[in-house]
């Protein structure tokens, strides 16, 4: 059986390095799952930039104590690269996923309870990859926020890492247009990933649908949602962080001052 450091390679969820990075789930000494996420500088073409990145992330990741955030547990050197182990959660991702509204309302409060602690932490934690296939559902109906992409700058923003970015469809405009990044960057992925779950449309096909400003037209689930949510999730989703949530914690306190419900059933006219 294949080995990387002191882990036991089960299967690869990736099993190239796309981006300079791979990742696969192993077992421990003792048989216990861990995610086992593998950078390799060279073929992502990085330097020494790269690296003191990584360095922040792992930084980073320690500091992490929340219930659903997976747990960071050791980094080592490989003979094609970094490695960065951590907890394995038992569950599926929203990316083949059908969610009523009462679990989408749920699942926006258990990731934006997250985001609320990552923003709180100093210097701020920004995930920069929010999307369906990032939050994962577990045995019991939790949420889960994985895969943190992180490089923190003393701030209080975050700047692009040279070892990995986000995913078209879901990262913010500022990104696109190479401005650094605040707070409600995490909302306009959550808000996308949202519109994702609702409209059934792949991150592709959000980017193909985005106006030139990167604005996204949201006729096709306005139908199926009530105003107030509908508004709410347009705030996450201007293309200008000013006019978003400046907050997790903003947001969050909206959300709960609304239902997330069905749009009325309009009666017909006798």
């Amino acid at each position: 059986m294949e080995t990387l450091g002191n882990y036991q390679i089960v299967n690869y969820i990736q099993n190239f390095f796309e981006g300079g990075k791979r990742t696969c789930i192993a077992k421990d000494k003792n048989g216990k799952k861990v995610v086992i996420k593998q950078l390799c500088f060279a073929i992502n073409n990085s330097n020494w930039s790269g690296y003191k990145a990584l360095e922040k992330e792992i930084k980073a990741l320690k500091s992490l104590e929340h219930p659903y955030i997976p747990r960071y547990i050791e980094s080592f050197e490989s003979e094609l690269g970094s490695c960065l182990v951590s907890e394995y959660i038992e569950g599926e991702d929203l990316s083949k996923q059908t969610l009523k509204l009462d679990e989408i309302e749920k699942l926006l409060t258990s990731i934006l309870e997250i985001l609320v602690y990552l923003q709180s932490k100093d210097p701020i934690i920004i995930h920069r990859d929010i999307k369906p296939q990032n939050i994962i559902r577990g045995k019991n109906g939790e949420y889960y926020l994985i895969d943190f992409g992180l490089a923190i700058e003393s701030d209080k923003s975050l700047s692009l890492s040279s070892t990995l970015s986000g995913t078209i469809g879901f990262m913010p405009p500022e990104v696109l247009r190479g401005l650094k990044l605040g707070k409600s960057a995490d909302l306009y992925s959550l808000g996308m990933a949202i519109y994702s779950l609702l409209s059934g449309k792949s991150g592709d096909r959000i980017s193909k649908s985005l106006s030139s400003d990167f604005t996204i037209n949201t006729k096709d689930i306005e139908k199926k949602i009530d105003k107030q949510f509908l508004n709410w999730l347009k705030t996450c989703l201007n293309h200008n962080p000013s006019k978003r949530f400046s907050s997790a914690k903003q947001a969050l306190k909206y959300l709960k001052s609304i239902k997330v419900k069905d749009a009325p059933v309009k009666k017909s006219m006798k």
